[in-house]
Order: C-alpha cells, then sequence, then structure tokens
C-alpha cells in the first residue's frame, strides 16, 4: 500500500511537472497568439480610424457637392424669375407702342380725310376759277 500511494505521489506529482511544463512553454505560444490577435485588433482599429477620417472626407465632399447642386438650383430659379420679369416689361413695353401707333394711326387717318377733302375743294375752286376764265 505505501508502494500503490508513492506511486500515485509519484504520478501526481509528474503530471504536476507536465501541467506546468506546458502552461510555461504552451503559455509563450498562447501569449504571442494573444499578442497577435492584439496586434491585429490595434491595426483593425487604426483602419477603421482611418477609413473614418475617410468617410469624414467623403461626407465633406458629399455635402459640398450638395451646396453646389442647391447654389445651381437657385441660380435657375433666379434666372427664370429675372426671365419672367424681363417678359413682362417687354410685353408691357410693347403694348404701350402698339397703343400709342393706333393712337397715331387713327389721328392719322382722321388727318388723311380731312385732306381728301381738302383736295376736292381744292379742285372745285380750280373748276370755279377755270369756268371764270
Amino acid at each position: 500500500m505505501l508502494i500503490y500511494r508513492a506511486g500515485k505521489f509519484a504520478v501526481v506529482g509528474l503530471l504536476v511537472m507536465v501541467l506546468s511544463a506546458c502552461s510555461l512553454f504552451g503559455g509563450k505560444a498562447k501569449q504571442e497568439e494573444e499578442a497577435a490577435k492584439q496586434k491585429e485588433q490595434q491595426t483593425k482599429a487604426q483602419s477603421t480610424g482611418d477609413q473614418s477620417v475617410i468617410d469624414q472626407e467623403l461626407k465633406k465632399q458629399y455635402d459640398i457637392y450638395h451646396e453646389i447642386l442647391k447654389h445651381r438650383l437657385d441660380q435657375e430659379a433666379n434666372m427664370a424669375k429675372q426671365t419672367e420679369e424681363r417678359y413682362k416689361k417687354l410685353k408691357e413695353q410693347s403694348s404701350k407702342t402698339s397703343d400709342k401707333s393706333n393712337d397715331k394711326s387713327s389721328n392719322k387717318s382722321s388727318d388723311n380725310s380731312s385732306g381728301s377733302s381738302d383736295d376736292t375743294s381744292k379742285k372745285d375752286s380750280d373748276d370755279d376759277s377755270s369756268s371764270d376764265d
């Protein structure tokens, strides 16, 4: 029994030594794996940090693009408004000039009608003078 117990202690001691050796030597590999994982995480964090910087720059450019589009639309709206105002002014001017020309033409036609009566009266007076001769 004593030998049996001594054998058990020897086996248990041997197992403890093997486990501690595995943890020491295997622990280095584990530590290296953990260090590699940490490095990967750091590079991912940096790349996401870089991506966030890239994303920020892209967002800035996107906002600038939208500002440019908004500015263009505003300018086009202003141009349309100005064109409409010019059209109205020209229409008013043309209606004024057409009214004036209508007034002048009616005045001319009345002048012409009076002028034509003057011509006939002259002819009549000429005829009278010729008959006197």
